[in-house]
């Protein structure tokens, strides 16, 4: 099967030849920024201050979470020490902000969202929220979620990873893709200081930040921003290049940063799209706030804002309490909340008391709308689920925590929808999945970290999702991907499960219907899915099995059984699956780090398994196939 393209990497766009971008052409989808408009002069002092501050606190944001995880294990970081530094730099950026935007007159000044409230502290925390949500895609897209070692060998038991090499690379990869982001904003923030000091008028965003629309690149029209932009991308490729460029390069798709690339060239041009889309956020956060209200704490409060909403509409959710459930009924709400710069993420909680059971059984519901967003929201102990969707097309869950307290079915969960972005969401003690998306297709998963639940992640009945970079510990399953056939819709093909590490999943079962059969200590688990990859991935010290494919019958997963309930055409290839099987479920019935149970003829199947290092020999109930 070929490898599923990288989100960044969809769209094939051509920079123009023209002089400042000499040799910077690059593949990104289209990002077109918000307008910019100048402040009165009473609020160019206050503005000022938010595009300073906000920089200084990405900097101190990326650059603590960057070298943490550069030199730790997967899953320790942020430290105790970098969330305080972090939180630190929110609260000192803060103080800055109220002192120069405290006066009425200077921050009703602003040509942004901000000028329409009256609390200073808003601005700060909203700006910096968002800040720090799109901060962690930026520096987990350039480093990765583990930057370790892969141990991979050959038959012979020589090494198939030249680490020296690629170690080189993933420290490369990670200080160009961050740095390629803070220096494209300081260029457009230059620019734009300039032209609000010079009086300009209407939108400086065309003039100083430029943007990707139509298949090319649009410069920006300050020639000087323009010239300089092209230099910072051309640099960034070239130091990528010189890293990640030499020798035979077989070991770069085993790098976790900018999941999909396979050559030096793929891994600029993903460092580069994110690099300048986490830039233009950043610049919109600053200067061009557009929302179009700012909910605060109080009963029935989000409820109130979303049926008031137009479509399209951004809300911005201060921090605080609610204690409701809101259902969505216009196309293309964003629901963004304030506070995760300071862990402070507005907390959607379980009313104490349910005069209707549905009061208590989801927090956010919404049917049959499109282009939706939720953002740094915290969703705790629902009966049911933190946030619900069904019949969409694209939508995205980002920064969101899910604290089920072993009550809430899941903290997130898709069905019947087509384009879901799950990423950079912390999800714990839950009673199904954490993380789920079922009966959809079209699925990014990324960037996660679940622990304490019963499944980690679920991709169920569902086709062509990736998942990559995500760390799930101390649940009782890491990733579940099966085909249920009791279910409308029939599918589980397509996907891809790399790059992501599943380790010491030995949790307690305390799920109910289909997952109370997964046995603890389960890393990946398979059931009647076809045509899928599973490479690259760090499957450690889960006590049944690190990866597992079966089918419904042997599982006995049904009746009913699909009527396509084979396990075919999967590859299993360069996995890190140690220290399993060491203490195995009555549920498991042997021990292994991979294994193979399926009915049926020992005949072909097309199930391979190829250069994975293992501890346990491979257990096969059903012969694979050669990997061509």
């Amino acid at each position: 099967m070929p490898r599923l393209p990288h989100l960044l990497l969809t769209l094939a766009l051509s920079l123009p030849a023209a002089p400042a971008f000499a040799g910077a052409a690059v593949a990104c989808p289209d990002r077109l920024p918000k307008p910019i408009s100048a402040p009165s002069e009473a609020g160019e002092a206050c503005q000022k201050a938010i595009a300073k501050e906000g920089t200084k606190f990405l900097k101190t944001k990326t650059s603590a979470l960057q070298k943490c995880m550069l030199k730790s294990a997967p899953g320790a970081c942020p430290s105790a020490a970098d969330v305080g530094k972090i939180e630190g730099a929110a609260q000192k950026a803060a103080e800055k902000i109220a002192k120069a935007c405290g006066e009425d007159a200077a921050q009703a000044g602003l040509a942004s969202a901000y000028a329409s409230v009256a609390d200073d502290a808003a601005i700060s925390s909203c700006m910096l929220s968002q800040e720090n949500a799109i901060a962690d895609v930026l520096v987990l897209n350039a480093t990765g979620v583990s930057t370790e070692d892969m141990p991979l060998v050959d038959e012979n038991e020589q090494p198939l990873i030249d680490n020296k090499a690629r170690g080189k690379c993933v420290a490369e990869a990670s200080k160009t893709g961050i740095k390629l982001a803070l220096d494209v904003l300081a260029n457009a923030s230059k620019c734009l200081d300039k032209q609000i000091k010079g009086g300009a008028a209407g939108d400086l965003a065309p003039v100083c930040v430029g943007s990707f629309a139509g298949g090319a690149v649009v410069p920006p029209s300050d020639a000087k921003t323009a010239e300089k932009l092209g230099k910072l991308i051309g640099k960034a490729q070239d130091k990528i290049a010189k890293k990640c460029g030499p020798g035979d390069g077989t070991w770069l798709p085993s790098v976790f940063a900018c999941d999909g690339a396979e050559t030096a060239g793929e891994l600029a041009s993903c460092l580069v799209c994110q690099g300048f889309h986490s830039a233009v956020s950043f610049a919109e956060q600053q200067y061009g706030e557009d929302a179009a209200a700012f909910v605060e704490p109080g009963t029935g409060a989000i409820e109130a804002a979303v049926n008031a909403a137009s479509a399209g509409d951004k809300l911005l959710i201060r921090s605080g309490e609610y204690r409701e459930r809101a259902t969505l009924e216009v196309q293309g709400l964003q629901l963004v909340g304030c506070g995760g710069a300071t862990n402070a993420r507005p907390r959607l909680v379980r009313p104490d008391t349910c005069g209707d059971p549905a009061d208590c059984q989801r927090g956010l519901v919404a049917s049959d709308l499109d282009d939706l967003l939720f953002q740094s929201l915290e969703v705790v102990n629902w009966d049911g689920d933190g946030i619900f969707v069904t019949g969409a097309e694209r939508v995205t869950f980002r920064d969101i925590v899910g604290d089920g307290m072993r009550n809430s079915a899941y903290a997130v969960f898709p069905v019947n929808s087509d384009g879901i972005l799950i990423e950079t969401c912390d999800v714990r003690d839950i009673r199904d999945a954490g993380i789920y998306v079922g009966q959809s297709e079209n699925i990014m998963v990324r960037f996660n970290r679940i622990e304490t639940s019963v499944a980690g992640i679920e991709f169920e009945n569902s086709a062509f999702g990736t998942g990559h970079n995500n760390f799930a510990t101390g649940n009782t399953g890491g990733i579940l991907v099966f085909k249920d056939g009791s279910l409308p819709v029939q599918l589980s093909n397509g996907h891809r499960v790399a790059h992501n590490v599943f380790d010491s999943n030995n949790g307690e079962n305390y799920g109910s219907g289909n997952v109370a059969g997964v046995p603890e200590g389960t890393g990946m688990l398979v059931i009647s899915n076809d045509d899928s990859v599973f490479e690259y991935n760090f499957v450690r010290n889960n006590n049944s099995f690190g990866i597992a494919l079966t089918d419904q019958v042997v599982a006995e997963f049904g009746p009913p059984f699909s009527v396509d309930y084979q396990t075919q055409n999967n590859r299993v290839r360069r996995n890190v699956a140690t220290g399993n099987g060491g203490d195995t479920d009555d549920e498991a019935p042997f021990p292994a780090d991979i294994a193979l149970f399926i009915e049926g003829p020992m005949g072909p199947h097309g199930n391979c398994f190829e250069d994975n290092l293992t501890d346990l020999d491979l257990i096969l109930f059903g012969l694979p196939n050669e990997c061509n």
